[in-house]
């Protein structure tokens, strides 16, 4: 045999058995890759479980949606579910949309063609076959699942969409328990767009309200911080932004790689965020943003969410959590931190949602106050939704008279 036949045999053998395993373990793979360091039952003080049942708590980024995970119920696996929400006192939990992820981990710093893991689990799972070769229909797919849920709970939770939805919020926290829950509609990657950028506006339309440019590998839209270029932005990718800040959509810069957060910076004007995140100087790897990034971050006004998943913490216990928060409170201060739990991300994370008690405990005998415990615990968040938001007059999209956000920096 030539080397390039035994080369194709071998691509096809390999082709062949990632196939195989992932029938095999489609319905275990939820169980299997999310996990917690910590065990439930939570054990935490009466004084610090007071304080923490009287945050506002807000979650920037988790996976649960993408599993097709009904979190209205309780969940035997996973980081998310009912009564676990209930015992987190999680307020906002910001749902993410996952369209395309690289079946082999090795070669994870480039896109694949045909081996989108994503696809092949639609296939295999009896998905809708619109789902099985378009990243955006699959997103809706996910989409359309979150919204039946939040629908068929409506007496325990609702969408966030605009300004008035977060006074909802504020109002639903300050009754007292049980709170209900704001569901806050992301995207992970704008490669769900499938290049084409007139369907932006119909996911915007249909609520998403946060969208990170990029996820573990560079797009048409910018490159990644695991990229393998790691460019900055395009001139989609400069198209993407222009559009979100006309309709009040959040610039999430997770994943993306620091020459394209720097010229993102130097677009958008509003408030940004890093939805899940770690910190180069506590955990030194390509995933995780530097001293100067979080200093811009700062400038911009925007907010951190710090992972609660071990790879970006290099660390498995909730002092590691307390670390990447004190090194951002020491360089910016405490207005800047947020929770970016990745919950259900096929990740191993310090405790699960009904363990966020723990965080604020551990905050506490730290040395936070109560009053930086509030903001970093969710009050930093409303603050820049309520920033970039927009209100419900100006999501009456169907009209076509949208004003351009006043924070787009012209160049």
């Amino acid at each position: 045999m030539t080397v390039k036949s035994v080369a194709l045999t071998l691509v096809v053998a390999i082709f062949l058995l990632l196939t195989i395993t992932l029938v095999l373990a489609s319905k275990y793979i939820y169980q299997w890759t999310n996990v917690s360091e910590m065990a439930p039952p939570y054990q935490t003080s009466a004084e610090s479980q007071r304080l923490h049942e009287s945050l506002l708590i807000a979650d920037l980024h988790a996976d649960t949606g993408t599993h097709l995970v009904d979190f209205s119920k309780p969940q035997r696996d996973g980081h998310v579910g009912w009564p676990r929400l209930e015992a987190g006192n999680l307020s906002l939990m910001t749902l993410a949309l996952v369209t395309e992820t690289t079946m082999i981990p090795p070669i994870g710093k480039g896109r694949v063609r045909g081996l989108n893991a994503m696809a092949f689990a639609s296939m295999i799972n009896g998905w809708p076959v619109r789902t099985w070769f378009s990243n955006y229909e699959r997103g809706h797919f996910f989409l359309d699942h979150i919204k039946q849920i939040v629908a068929e709970n409506g007496d325990r939770m609702f969408l966030i969409t605009n300004t008035e939805d977060l006074d909802k919020l504020r109002r639903a926290h300050a009754s007292g328990p049980p709170h209900q829950l704001g569901v806050l509609l992301a995207v992970e990657g704008i490669h769900i767009l499938d290049g084409d950028l007139s369907k932006l506006r119909p996911l915007i339309e249909d609520g998403i309200r946060m969208i990170s440019l990029t996820h573990a590998f560079d797009n048409k839209a910018a490159g990644a911080a695991t990229g393998r270029r790691r460019g900055g932005l395009t001139d989609f990718g400069r198209d993407v932004l222009l559009v979100m800040q006309e309709y009040g959509v959040v610039l999430d810069l997770a994943h993306a790689s620091e020459a394209a957060a720097n010229e993102a910076l130097q677009i958008v004007q509003l408030p940004v965020v890093f939805s899940h995140t770690g910190i180069k100087a506590t955990c030194d790897i390509d995933r995780n943003i530097s001293d100067e990034m979080i200093r811009k971050l700062g400038e911009n006004g925007g907010v951190i969410g710090v992972g609660f998943f071990t790879y970006v913490l290099c660390g498995n216990d909730v002092n590691a959590i307390v670390s990447a928060m004190q090194h951002i409170k020491d360089l910016i201060g405490t207005e800047h931190i947020a929770l970016g739990s990745d919950y259900d991300g096929i990740v191993n994370v310090v405790f699960d949602v009904g363990g966020l008690p723990v965080l604020t405990e551990a905050l506490l005998a730290s040395g936070f106050t109560r009053d930086e415990i509030r903001l970093i615990m969710g009050e930093n968040v409303i603050r820049v939704l309520s920033e970039v938001l927009p209100s419900a007059a100006r999501t009456s999209y169907s009209s076509g008279n949208i004003q351009r956000t006043a924070g787009l920096r012209h160049q």
